[in-house]
């Protein structure tokens, strides 16, 4: 008979590996041929001698006359095709399959069928000529008895160990290299145009580019003179100068409508199940899901101007000089109650734990509880004023003045008011919103395109431009990581 050729182990995976894919693993061996038998009679299946030589794979079962049964040579196979070997650092036939030493730190062996990987000691000498030794870890570095020997390596601490110069721990963020710029996560970085460390180390881009240390805007959508917006943690809300009250998710998609002929809408607020809007002279909601464009009216016949919403109310302002602070219950059905009246058009208005904040057209800002009662002043305007925007944290009252183009706080128990910034020139603030960190606004410019978006800490301090060249930006939002605003085109999204 003829005899069967076995391929090289690493042939035979090879043509294993082209079968195709079982789930199971498989386990590679080798079971080296027996010997035959001797003797006239004929030899066993799988013997060798004077009879035929075994087929590779299986195992002799029948013995001549003159000897036992050979053992049949080859490899067994455990398992269906296409799963992964057991060998972890990869198969072989000989050592040279495995990789080529280096520097005598990292040396390979096979072991039957299995590749082996070998690091030397610390401290064992390399074979470069140049002094230096292996680190323990497969590489050559330099020889040392303390680390101020080792050569400077940038962003990288270096460290001596076990007579090894050894680098580790990144150096602290921001420090500098050596031309100058910034180490960030261990690597020197040009913060002026570096998309992850865009104008300091970590500020990502989100996609947009790295210019001048500022991170290019992103147009999420077209749309032409968006309204007021508002943000979650999963979509973005508008108004649009047509009548729809619009989502879109904040990754960026196809907006979705959730109710149209709405008329123009003059503010939106969003929790956790509703999104609601003024409009019409009434205040609307739609739950975030969708209402298939029947929203719910809470109130109509009310000329109103501010709308904000907390757990369990939904609040509002309406304009004219015996202007009123109203709030209705979330579950809709009851008499509205009036917080305030009296008030001089009162426009946008905010709420925290225990008080409704809003700022009147005269620029006065003014609070009272939620409960109602006598309404409080906190800050008057001593000159023309036009403010129109208010926001609110744990400590402070907010608003933009376009008339004054300043941005102002005053403490939410009252007192003398604070200018956080100037923006003259820039042309009329107009918007505000706030975080934990900082104060944003849109400064609605003195010429097509030349508004801007901006931030400035909530201590005070310097001004920083997030985008520029915007055409008319109005209304502002913020999520955790993005500012987003309207221009009277689209809608757009900044890294903070």
């Amino acid at each position: 008979m003829k005899k069967t050729a076995l391929l090289p182990l690493s042939a035979t995976v090879a043509v294993l590996a082209a079968l195709g894919g079982c789930p199971q693993s498989v386990v590679v061996g080798i079971q080296p041929g027996g010997s035959g038998g001797s003797g006239s009679g004929p030899s066993g299946t799988g013997g060798s001698g004077s009879g035929p030589s075994g087929t590779g794979g299986s195992t002799a079962t029948t013995a001549g006359p003159g000897g036992p049964a050979g053992a049949g040579g080859g490899m067994t196979i455990t398992g269906g095709f296409g799963g992964t070997a057991s060998c972890t650092a990869g198969v072989c036939d000989t050592a040279a399959d495995c990789g080529a030493s280096t520097g005598a730190c990292v040396s390979y062996t096979c072991s039957g069928v299995c590749c082996g990987v070998h690091e030397a000691a610390a401290g064992t000498a390399c074979s470069d000529s140049g002094g230096t030794i292996c680190d323990g870890k497969g590489k050559c570095v330099a020889a040392c008895d303390t680390a101020s020997e080792c050569p400077p390596s940038a962003c990288l601490i270096a460290t001596c160990t076990d007579h090894a110069c050894v680098t580790g721990a990144s150096e602290p963020l921001g420090t500098a290299c050596s031309g100058g710029a910034p180490c960030c996560d261990g690597a020197c970085v040009d913060t002026t145009s570096d998309a992850n460390n865009c104008g300091t180390c970590g500020h990502f881009c989100e996609g947009a580019a790295c210019q001048g240390s500022t991170c290019g805007p992103t147009t999420l959508v077209g749309q032409y003179q968006p309204g007021p917006i508002a943000v979650d943690a999963t979509n973005v809300y508008w108004g649009t100068a047509d009548g729809m009250v619009m989502k879109m998710p904040l990754a960026g998609s196809a907006p979705v409508p959730l109710a149209v002929q709405q008329g123009l809408t003059i503010a939106i607020a969003v929790d956790a199940t509703f999104v609601y809007w003024a409009g019409d002279d009434a205040v609307v909601r739609c739950a975030i899901a969708g209402c298939n464009d029947q929203p719910t009216t809470l109130v109509s016949g009310q000329a109103v101007s501010g709308i904000a919403v907390d757990g369990t109310s939904v609040y509002w302002t309406t304009l004219g000089m015996g202007g009123t602070v109203m709030k209705e219950d979330l579950v809709g059905g009851s008499t509205p109650t009036l917080l305030a009246y009296g008030q001089n058009s009162p426009l946008s208005v905010a709420v925290d734990a225990t008080h409704v904040y809003w700022i009147n057209s005269d620029g006065t800002i003014m609070k009272v509880p939620l409960a109602g009662g006598t309404p409080v002043l906190l800050a008057a305007m001593t000159a023309s004023t036009s403010a129109s925007s208010l926001v609110v944290d744990a400590t402070s009252v907010y608003w933009a003045d376009s008339e004054l183009e300043t941005v102002s706080k005053v403490s939410i128990s009252g007192g003398t008011p604070t200018v956080l910034a100037r923006v003259l020139g820039l042309g009329h603030p107009t918007n505000l919103a706030i975080d934990a960190t900082n104060v944003y606004w849109t400064n609605n410019g003195v010429s097509p395109s030349s508004g801007s978006v901006m931030k400035l800490p909530i201590g005070g301090g310097n001004p920083v431009e997030l985008a520029a060249a915007q055409a008319g930006p109005r209304a502002i939002a913020l999520s955790a990581t993005t500012v987003y605003w309207t221009t009277l085109t689209s809608i757009l999204a900044a890294p903070k």
